[in-house]
């Protein structure tokens, strides 16, 4: 039988990212829960392109890494 989902979304994956409390806590004990997680295709756009628009290329690198670790289709 197939795990659970935990889908985040845009404003949760950039807490994350952030390591910003208390969404990042709140989400490492989600993800022991659920043990896999994704994100959309737009939450992947929108994180793609604020990135790159102000050029945080250390943002990027890690929500590249993030991406081989997740579920998203778009990886």
């Amino acid at each position: 039988m197939n795990e659970p989902l935990f889908l985040i979304d845009t404003d949760v994956l950039s807490y994350i990212l952030k390591r910003r409390e208390p969404f990042y806590q709140r989400s490492r004990d989600d993800l022991k829960h659920y043990t896999r997680f994704t994100m959309s295709c737009l939450t992947y756009y929108e994180c793609l392109r604020g990135y790159k628009a102000v050029g945080a290329t250390k943002r990027l690198q890690v929500f590249q890494e993030l991406l081989q670790i997740t579920d998203c289709a778009v990886s």
